[in-house]
């Protein structure tokens, strides 16, 4: 089996950053890792997977910039980020299989999020587990939209 591939993904350069997160779903639609702006490490399998970004407010990215470099610093994706609450793009590791696409439509149960209300919102993010534990989606303050097959859920938030 191969070894995973450390992939820098780094989202800044614009403002409203707190608005920003991201998560990477593979070929299969299954949720890999996901996170907020600023800089991180993921360690990817070789393969092709779907760059998701959301903004909690609704308004895209405010000059935001995703971009994911391996670790000889060549750019795999760079992504100026969802005109409206969310978009997707492709993100490749080390010439992977053929890109996926992302999901076109919800095949299961849409189930619309909002968390509004109160003060600090950018203190705010959730996440959704499967019955096995699995995380399936996770976000921010604001509104989305999440695609469920029937079955139980846990849902937790944090602050």
């Amino acid at each position: 089996m191969a070894q995973c591939i450390d992939v820098n993904i780094d989202i800044s350069g614009g403002s409203w950053a707190s608005e920003i997160s991201w998560d990477i779903t593979d070929a299969d639609g299954m949720l890999v890792t996901n996170g907020v702006a600023g800089a991180t490490s993921v360690c990817l399998d070789e393969g092709c997977y779907s760059f998701n970004g959301y903004d909690a407010y609704g308004d895209g990215w405010n000059g935001n910039i995703a971009t994911a470099t391996d670790p000889d610093g060549n750019v795999l994706m760079s992504w100026d980020g969802p005109l409206v609450d969310v978009g997707s793009a492709e993100l490749c590791v080390e010439g992977g299989d053929d890109p996926v696409d992302p999901p076109a439509e919800c095949e299961g149960s849409d189930l619309a999020v909002d968390i509004s209300g109160g003060s600090w919102a950018s203190e705010i993010s959730w996440d959704i587990a499967d019955a096995d534990g699995n995380l399936v989606a996770s976000g921010v303050a604001g509104a989305s939209s999440v695609c469920l097959n029937d079955g139980c859920y846990t849902v937790t938030g944090y602050d």
